[in-house]
């Protein structure tokens, strides 16, 4: 039988954290705290006119867990909008390689102690205004608590080294793109499951891989086959009716310190 974590009601989580809109000073918004983490957001001026790079820092306290961008089957994947700031046109969330946790709950990638995801802003062409969002995350010991809050920079302080040193670190921790001597690729699927074969550097044999459900589909973690180092098995949980229109399945490939991401193609949907 499947085990679900237990979450805290909403109405209480929001007794352990400040909900409100946190201001900011010298690119950094404000903590944002709540039970097992506290949440800031940072922000700087990047080189390309109309973009805004940032990040959002999460620290866990000993023992508390967040998410990846795929949660497992009762988890939250970190959600961040820019509802909060109409002149702000999109914003792209990165992920840097997580962690494989197994509890009694069941197996889900996520990270611990620190992580910092990176953030790209666009501007609407001629606006211009503070750098806000609003997120939605999870943190988790054993209960998880669903955290809800927004957090803003200034327009005026994006300029701080200390925080632009910060962001670069966070973009630096990101996946390199996969290649052909690094990548994954389906190598045969069925109706319920994808074989996944590595390509990975000469003698290398450590490797872990994450394969994102989305767009419909939901996966279970890939588990190493036995016979074969390179290649990995998951379980297709759950498929739609027709082949989505997005890039793919993410997936991130981690091996000997060096991680890369790409997409693997949809799964063939079975009626």
């Amino acid at each position: 039988m499947t085990m679900t974590k237990v979450f805290l009601p909403v109405a209480l989580s929001l007794f352990f954290s400040t909900p409100f809109l946190q201001s900011a000073h010298a690119g950094a918004s404000g903590w944002f705290e709540t039970e097992g983490a506290r949440i800031r957001l940072l922000a700087s001026r990047s080189d390309t006119p109309g973009v805004v790079r940032g990040a959002l820092e999460i620290e866990l306290e000993p023992g508390w867990k967040t998410y990846w961008r795929d949660p497992g089957d009762s988890g939250v994947a970190p959600e961040i909008d820019t509802k909060p700031a109409p002149h702000i046109a999109n914003v792209e969330i990165g992920f840097p390689p997580p962690k494989r946790f197994e509890d009694k709950y069941g197996d889900w990638a996520g990270y611990k102690e620190r992580v910092a995801l990176p953030l790209t802003f666009t501007m609407r062409p001629g606006q211009r205004g503070d750098i806000a969002v609003h997120f939605f995350l999870g943190v988790c010991q054993d209960i998880c608590v669903p955290v809800d809050g927004q957090l803003a920079v200034p327009v005026t302080e994006l300029e701080n080294l200390r925080e632009t040193l910060a962001i670069n670190r966070a973009f630096e921790a990101l996946p390199k793109k996969a290649n052909e001597d690094f990548s994954a690729r389906i190598d045969r699927q069925t109706e319920n499951m994808l074989d996944i074969r590595l390509d990975l550097p000469e003698g290398d044999t450590n490797a872990v891989l994450f394969v994102a459900g989305s767009d419909g589909y939901r996966l279970a973690m890939p588990e190493k086959k036995a016979e074969a180092s390179h290649m990995f098995s998951v379980e297709i949980l759950a498929r739609p009716d027709e082949t989505p229109s997005g890039p793919g399945l993410a997936y991130t490939l981690e091996s000997e310190g060096n991680a890369v991401a790409g997409y693997l193609p949809y799964p063939v949907p079975h009626k």
